[in-house]
């Protein structure tokens, strides 16, 4: 039997609630400190790459950022 490694849950999108894990594409405001806001790529093409809290522009989360 195969071993099938666990996926590392980083998180939800504030948006729609999706799950977002390491290995996905997810974007994120680099304005607040406090709070971590994540977006994953459906929610992002929708806000038209800029953050529902402060309506600056997302980055993409890499896999050693977070």
């Amino acid at each position: 039997m195969a071993y099938v490694p666990k996926r590392l849950f980083i998180g939800r999108c504030i948006r729609c609630g999706a799950p977002l894990y390491m290995d996905d594409e997810a974007y994120t405001c680099n304005r607040h400190d406090d709070v971590v806001v994540l977006i994953c790529t459906g929610c992002n093409r929708k806000l038209f790459g800029k953050c529902p809290v402060c309506g600056s522009s997302l980055i993409e989360i890499t896999s050693g950022k977070l």
